[in-house]
């Protein structure tokens, strides 16, 4: 991995080169990034040599993608000219891999691992994944790799600049990747990752559309709902925080999370309490008619008024009465 891939190309043209830039992109994804290169010198014969090191990092792009590539050169006389498409796979080589395949889910786990802790971590992806798809109403299409990563500093490294400090794993829905850290000595962590990564790419697959994506209250919250641990402290969290009038309204949890890590606590608390207000309200039903409905492209409250027959604002009074608080919140939508 370090800087990233390299990409090299020699050959002869009859003119120099004008512009040189590889375009890239993960395979099975239609957004094209291209990269200038720096000219070469072309010599009396024609030949160049050009080389180039791509950060896809750059690009917001993790590690444990397999990238589709190729040349692109426009020469002195206006001539264009591609290279044949190659691919490569861009992983993060600190780190000797072994994968183990469960179903749709390719886990990505540290070679010299322990045995009992591997079949731990298959385990729970063989136990979750048919329940989310269950509740869901979907199957994650496609392989699902998810790398597995034994300190917080590892993960650090596979990140862009500007990444919250605080993460514990970053999913890639759209690319089918998950970079997740589960250290060796905390098997809790196998209980709360696993079941909450992989209901984000079951959940994407479901209810994002060509346009949209589902709101977080729905996305986060709904990941929360599948853990079965790390999720003890929430409810007393809320309680404190609608006592307090802290406590975000639903508009404020549709799209994005603060930085600062008590109030990113609150907020996915606040998701996972609204989610666990909903499925207690309308039953798991609600859920796949909820994924159905974001997923035909309406309004965050086209979309509520569909599925559960109220809109996002009635939803923030209603679940503010089953939490015993009072009142509307503040960024309650008018």
């Amino acid at each position: 991995m370090a800087g990233g891939v390299s990409f090299s190309l020699t050959g002869t043209t009859p003119f120099p080169i004008r512009s040189a830039s590889v375009r890239y992109h993960p395979v099975g994804q239609e957004t094209v990034y291209a990269v200038p290169a720096a000219l070469p010198v072309s010599a009396p014969d024609g030949s160049f040599s050009l080389s180039l090191v791509v950060d896809p990092r750059q690009d917001g792009l993790p590690p444990g993608l397999t990238l589709s590539h190729a040349w692109h050169l426009t020469l002195e006389d206006g001539t264009k000219w591609s290279s044949s498409v190659g691919r490569v796979d861009w992983i993060d080589d600190r780190f000797a891999w072994d994968v183990v395949r469960v179903n749709t889910v390719e886990v990505m786990i540290g070679a010299e691992d322990s045995s009992d802790r591997r079949d731990r971590i298959v385990a729970e992806v063989r136990r979750v994944l048919p329940e989310i798809e269950r509740v869901i109403g979907s199957s994650a299409t496609g392989p699902i790799r998810f790398w597995v990563y034994d300190a917080a500093a590892d993960l650090a490294g596979t990140q862009t600049a500007n990444t919250e400090p605080w993460i514990a794993a970053s999913s890639y829905p759209g690319l089918g990747v998950t970079l997740a850290v589960i250290p060796p000595e905390a098997t809790i962590e196998i209980g709360r990752l696993i079941p909450h990564e992989l209901a984000h790419h079951v959940l994407h697959h479901a209810a994002t559309s060509p346009f949209s994506a589902p709101p977080l209250w729905f996305d986060e919250g709904l990941a929360g709902w599948f853990q079965t641990t790390g999720t003890d402290q929430f409810p007393a969290l809320v309680r404190a925080a609608a006592a307090e009038g802290t406590l975000p309204g639903v508009a404020a949890l549709a799209s994005s999370f603060p930085f600062a890590v008590s109030e990113a606590n609150l907020a996915y608390a606040a998701c996972w309490s609204v989610m666990t207000y909903v499925i207690e309200t309308w039953g798991e039903a609600a859920i796949p008619r909820l994924a159905a409905s974001f997923a035909a492209d309406r309004t965050d409250d086209q979309a509520m008024l569909v599925a559960l027959g109220i809109d996002q604002r009635t939803l923030d009074i209603q679940w503010r009465v089953w939490l015993g608080a009072s009142g509307e919140s503040s960024d309650a939508s008018p």
